[in-house]
């Protein structure tokens, strides 16, 4: 698997890059979480350049009280704020970016 791969570590960090309202976002969470061990924490992360959509996310996160889901208005295109993005997550390396 992706995660044996990567030498199994404790915490499977996930980037969906444009997750628009967060639904199939949501959907790849629960299936990652299905496939590892208990023990590995998944964190998500998801982006998009409209606030509308991220505030959507947000209030489906918050609907399901999923902690370590994360959704924040960024514009990929923009160095700068993929950088200050990036800076804002630290020290989690992204395990899958989709």
């Amino acid at each position: 698997s992706l995660w044996e791969a990567q030498s199994s570590p404790s915490t499977f960090c996930f980037l969906d890059i444009g997750c628009n309202e967060g639904d199939l976002t949501l959907e790849l969470y629960e299936a990652i979480k299905n496939e590892l061990p208990s023990t590995v924490q998944v964190r998500l992360y998801g982006i998009d350049i409209d606030p509308v959509l991220i505030e959507l996310a947000n209030n489906k996160v918050r609907e399901q009280d999923k902690p370590f889901m994360t959704f924040q208005t960024v514009n990929a295109a923009d160095k700068v704020q993929i950088t200050q993005f990036r800076d804002s997550i630290a020290p989690y390396q992204m395990s899958l970016v989709t």
